[in-house]
């Protein structure tokens, strides 16, 4: 990747990092309408690290917000309590500004526009065998009125 794209990765990506017991639930808790919980790694159930299976948003209900911190910090995927060892990234939720972005569409074979797509920069992690560590990042663009995971369709683009 190099230095200077590592760096600017690190700089436009919200600030995250790997969720652990010492954090603290009321830390998290105070924190709900600005946070975002993500599965990094869950042995055993990899159907809940990929895609929005694994995302949780803070905005919505406190009571909510507090039960997924705590199945969270429990190792548990929120919902889903038969999951055990559950590893969890918690990122900073930055609203975005609106792009028009040209993409291939893969349907008309022809280079379209999706007007007034939000974007998400996220991290990609990796488990290796030094545990599960960054080796990258990606650009997803929706053309969604309030979350990029909502949205029907989606433009990705990887940054390595």
């Amino acid at each position: 990747m190099g230095k200077q794209i590592y760096d600017n990765v690190k700089k436009y990506i919200p600030r995250s990092w790997v969720l652990t017991s010492e954090d603290g639930s009321n830390h998290l808790y105070d924190q709900s309408s600005k946070l975002v919980l993500k599965v990094i790694d869950c042995i055993g159930n990899p159907q809940y690290a990929w895609g929005s299976r694994g995302v949780f948003f803070g905005e919505g209900s406190n009571t909510r917000w507090k039960k997924n911190i705590d199945a969270a910090l429990s190792g548990k995927v929120p919902g889903h309590p038969d999951t055990s060892g559950t590893k969890f990234l918690v990122s900073e939720l930055v609203e975005s500004d609106r792009f028009d972005v040209d993409f291939l569409h893969p349907t008309l074979d022809r280079v379209a526009v999706m007007p007034k797509a939000r974007i998400r920069l996220g991290p990609i992690y990796f488990r290796g065998k030094r545990g599960v560590e960054m080796v990258g990042g990606h650009a997803t663009f929706v053309n969604t009125s309030r979350k990029v995971h909502l949205g029907r369709h989606a433009v990705c683009v990887p940054m390595l």
